[in-house]
Formats: structure tokens, sequence, C-alpha cells
């Protein structure tokens, strides 16, 4: 068993009530695996039903999906979901994901090769694998990866260039890198959220889906309903991106 899937399945994905925090609680505690797996179910779908679409692409956007909220791992950010009321210095997850970026190359490859084995599906890593952790650093669209003095970072301001950037990486890059489905991460990650957060199961009906047209139909009918959900978190409103842009992702 990988370690750092040991450690996803250690430690949460979403805030808990305190008295979940008791081992005799039937309130479930949402683990960082459990999220990222649902997250991967739906992109592992959506790239098995695009006929022809790039094994290499494929294989960073099932990991892409798979290690999107990595930086959930911070102990500090681990704090901030089991204490919830509690005073804390705020912590971005995208923004922390370059911290396990060790842990992440050197379990690259078997976390590639379970994933293969439990979704039965090629996996084939390119050789440089930049893209899979930029997946999570601009999953919610306000960060982006800056490599400077050969390494990665995760910045902010998209209209400044670091004195000693040598290449980036942006949401806008990974869009048109893995046209069609460069949004996929953002979509699988805001449905299952939802889902978790609400008990409304979007994984079925998505993987029920038999082309690209029936999860952006799916997308338009619950777009409503997403909204208003999504209106009264205020950390959603400012880290999610428009549903507009959303279905540009996927069109």
């Amino acid at each position: 068993m990988s370690q750092l899937l040991t450690r996803m399945k250690n430690s949460l994905a979403k805030s808990i009530s305190q008295d979940s925090l008791s081992t005799t609680s039937s309130k479930p505690r949402i683990t960082l695996f459990c999220h990222s797996y649902g997250v991967l179910q739906i992109v592992n779908h959506m790239v098995r039903v695009l006929p022809e679409y790039p094994v290499e692409q494929a294989t960073v956007l099932r990991m892409g999906a798979f290690l999107h909220d990595i930086g959930k791992l911070h102990p500090g950010f681990q704090q901030m979901l089991k204490f919830p009321t509690a005073t804390h210095k705020w912590v971005k997850h995208e923004g922390q994901t370059y911290r396990f970026q060790p842990e992440v190359e050197a379990e690259c490859d078997r976390i590639a090769e379970w994933i293969g084995e439990e979704f039965q599906c090629e996996m084939r890593l390119p050789d440089d694998r930049s893209d899979i952790l930029a997946c999570a650093v601009t999953h919610h669209g306000v960060f982006y990866s800056s490599l400077e003095k050969g390494v990665w970072q995760a910045r902010r301001e998209w209209t400044r260039m670091a004195p000693d950037e040598e290449r980036r990486i942006t949401l806008a890059d990974l869009l048109i890198r893995y046209y069609p489905l460069g949004g996929a991460v953002i979509f699988a990650d805001l449905l299952h959220s939802h889902q978790l957060a609400t008990g409304v199961d979007h994984v079925t009906p998505i993987l029920q889906s038999r082309c690209q047209e029936d999860w952006l139909a799916y997308l338009r009918e619950r777009k409503e309903s997403l909204l208003k959900d999504l209106e009264g978190n205020a950390a959603d409103r400012k880290t999610r991106l428009p549903f507009d842009l959303l279905e540009l992702l996927l069109a």
C-alpha cells in the first residue's frame, strides 16, 4: 500500500462537527481519500467516453483528479477541518500543493499503477509530469504554477512575473493542452464536493452518461440548485469559477 494513500485515508477532506470527532459518533468523517476517489471516478468516466483521447493526457487527468486536494495534508489545514470554530491561521490548500511534491514524485508510478488496476485502464505517465500537480494548484482557478530556479511554487498574481521565473503553468494552459477535458477536474471536484455536503447523488448520473453533451446537460440542469447551495459559503464564492465559465471549460 502506498504511504501517500494511507495518509489520505487517515486525513480529512471536509470540515466535521465536534461530535464526529468521537469514535462513537454515527456521523461519517469525510476522508481525503474518499473525496479524491470520488473525483477520480468522475474524471475517469469522462476520459473513457471520449473516443481516442490520448493515453498520456488521460493519465495526467486521472492523476490530477486523485491528487487535486493533496495540499489538504498540510497540518494547519487539517486543524482547520477538525476544529472549524477555532481561530486558525488561514491555509489555502492549493497553495500548499508543492509542499508534498517529494512524496508525490516518490510514489507517482505506484499510484498510477494502483489507478490502472482499480479502474482497469491503461496508464502511461509522460516524461514531464509537472501538469499533474498543476491540476491541483489551479483547480479552484486562483493559483498558478511557477518554476523558479528549478523549484515549483504556487503563485496567485497572474499579472506579475517573478524575477526568477523560468516557466509557468496556468489554468488556461491546461484547458488548451487537455482540450476538451481541461476543466474535468474542476467539474468533478465541484459535483463531488456538493454531493458530500448535501447528499445529492451526482456521481451516478455522470457515470451513466454516454457522451460529452450528457454531462453538459447535467451541469445546466443542476446549475441553479448548485449556485443556491453555494451562496452561503463565502470561501466557495471566492474560489469557485463562475458556472458560465465552467460550462465553457467542458464545451
